[in-house]
């Protein structure tokens, strides 16, 4: 093996005029694996680099060499945001068809994630258009579904999941969307897809036929969320832990034990039986 000391090899996803064309930033990558391809979503920024901050910059980008990046308060801002994806097809040793899966020629889509539906061997995607372009609450939301047979040659167009998944959300002016964490499809097929919104608030939508159609969990207190399965059957999610009294620093489990039972009120989390730091 290489000595301990060795460089670490790495390779090229994005080129630099790629990177350049989304003002170089691409923000929140989520990666998809498929039997034939990797395919890799992402957040492309665009001109404001997805801030309201006036003095975000990177790199030579910076006036006068200062680096504004470093430390400075995002505020996240999604009006010139698309998402973007890329593909490859020798288990990451090279990156091919850049493309923007959001509507061409628009702006203002962002949280886009991907599951690959390995019972009927296609990829989900999932974005969010920010029709008043911040999170901080985010109002008045449209989440849509585009979908790939092909590994991302073509793709249908895209279906607004909105009112099926509304049931997430505390309230029209503060909704639910995806952003970092995993989201999963179950040993039994069943995808779920974690989300969450201003405030300390997280919810589950999940579909249990590829994403024809979907149902919501219960809204919990929490923040950005991941999803597993463990080996006995069981849901566990994992979260941030600034919304409890703990606070930041801290991480929050959160257990499911009937994930894949027929479920009632709460469908996905149905019983959150444990809380605490790790």
């Amino acid at each position: 093996g290489a000595a301990p000391d060795a460089p670490l090899a790495y390779e090229e996803v994005f080129t630099q005029a790629e990177l350049e064309a989304c003002g170089w930033r691409i923000r929140t990558p989520a990666l998809v694996q498929t039997k034939k391809a990797m395919h890799v979503l992402g957040r492309c920024c665009g001109a404001n680099l997805c801030s309201t901050n006036p003095h975000m910059c990177v790199g030579t980008h910076c006036k006068n060499g200062s680096s504004g990046a470093i430390g400075a308060e995002l505020g996240d801002d999604n009006s010139d945001s698309t998402t973007v994806m890329k593909t490859s097809w020798d288990g990451g040793r090279s990156w091919t068809n850049f493309q923007t899966i959001t509507p061409k020629g628009a702006a203002g889509y962002s949280c886009s994630h991907g599951l690959y539906d390995r019972q009927r061997d296609r990829v989900v995607v999932q974005y969010t258009r920010f029709p008043t372009n911040t999170t901080r609450p985010a109002s008045s939301l449209s989440t849509y579904q585009v979908i790939t047979e092909d590994e991302g040659r073509s793709w249908t167009a895209p279906r607004d999941i909105s009112d099926q998944i509304r049931g997430c959300s505390v309230s029209e002016e503060n909704m639910m969307y995806l952003s970092a964490g995993e989201k999963i499809q179950t040993k039994s097929g069943r995808m779920l897809w974690p989300a969450h919104s201003f405030g300390g608030h997280a919810c589950v939508w999940y579909s249990d036929d590829g994403g024809d159609s979907y149902n919501v969990s219960e809204i919990l207190v929490g923040n950005e969320v991941s999803v597993a399965e463990l080996g006995d059957g069981r849901i566990l999610m994992n979260g941030r832990g600034s919304e409890y009294p703990f606070g930041p620093g801290h991480r929050v489990r959160y257990w499911s034990y009937d994930g894949e039972a027929p479920l009632s009120s709460c469908r996905v989390c149905k019983s959150i039986l444990r809380k605490r730091p790790l």
